[in-house]
C-alpha cells in the first residue's frame, strides 16, 4: 500500500496483480483528511490488520515531519528575516 497526496486529502493506494492482464493495477480503498488524518471505523473496515497499522505509522511519521518543519521554521526565522 502506498500514500497519495492530492491537495488537502491524502488517498490509500492499494496494489494487486491483475492476472489476467498481468500486470499490477493500483486502487484507491480510502481516503484521509491531510489536515486532520486518522484511522475511521469505515477504512478499518476496508484495509487489512497490515493496512491499518502501516496507515498508524504513516500518520505519525506525517506529524512528526510536520513538526520538525515548524521547528525549523522558528529556528531559521531570524536569518530569513534579515535576507529581507
Amino acid at each position: 500500500m502506498h500514500f497519495r497526496t492530492r491537495q488537502k486529502i491524502v488517498q490509500l493506494v492499494r496494489t494487486s496483480y491483475d492476472p489476467v492482464e498481468k500486470k499490477p493495477k493500483a486502487v484507491v480503498v480510502g481516503r484521509m483528511d491531510l489536515d486532520n488524518p486518522g484511522v475511521t471505523d469505515e477504512l478499518c473496515a476496508v484495509l487489512t490488520d497490515n493496512e491499518i497499522a502501516e496507515a498508524r505509522t504513516w500518520i505519525e511519521n506525517h506529524g512528526r515531519v510536520g513538526r520538525l518543519r515548524e521547528e525549523f521554521a522558528a529556528a531559521t526565522l531570524a536569518e530569513n528575516l534579515q535576507l529581507v
